[in-house]
């Protein structure tokens, strides 16, 4: 999951590059990525879920940066990211502890 989650966060790099694609804008890009971490879709997400998508990848990139300057993330980024783990099949929460964000899955019953 860590190799995935910096991966995601890591691949909004295509920003800073020239001629380099957003792999949340090519679907060809986004399959790879997805098999790559066995995560296997029926369908592309729509344009509607690309956008939660790159807005939750802004979040993640702004709160590793935030944590690499030492910051601690404030509890309105730890909303904003349940707001998110919250529209997956499972039950996913962040909390703060100590100053370390951990996070807590549940399968959904």
């Amino acid at each position: 999951m860590e190799d995935l989650s910096f991966d995601f966060i890591n691949s909004a790099w295509y920003s800073t590059h020239e001629n380099k694609q957003d792999m949340l804008n090519s679907p060809t890009l986004l399959l790879t990525f997805l098999s790559k971490h066995k995560i296997f879709i029926k369908k592309i997400p729509d344009e509607k879920t690309i956008k939660i998508l790159n807005d939750m990848r802004n979040l993640l990139l702004a709160s590793v940066k935030e944590l690499a300057e030492g910051k601690v993330i404030s509890q309105a980024t730890i909303r904003k990211l349940n707001l998110y783990l919250s529209l997956s099949p499972c039950v996913r929460s962040a909390k703060l502890y100590n100053n370390t964000v951990e996070l807590k899955v549940e399968p959904l019953s």
